[in-house]
């Protein structure tokens, strides 16, 4: 039973990173995205 308990904690740890790796891939998606946007409309005004 102990191991059964461990397992389900280590695996919610294993999901609870996973959901904040992607929300840091997200964001910094975002904000490369923001990045190319700004660069693309200086470009377009000079």
């Amino acid at each position: 039973m102990e191991a059964v308990r461990e397992m389900k904690i280590f695996n919610l740890r294993k999901r609870i990173r996973y959901e904040y790796e992607m929300r840091l891939k997200a964001k910094r998606d975002r904000w490369a995205e923001d990045d190319y946007i700004r660069k693309e409309c200086n470009r377009k005004e000079s």
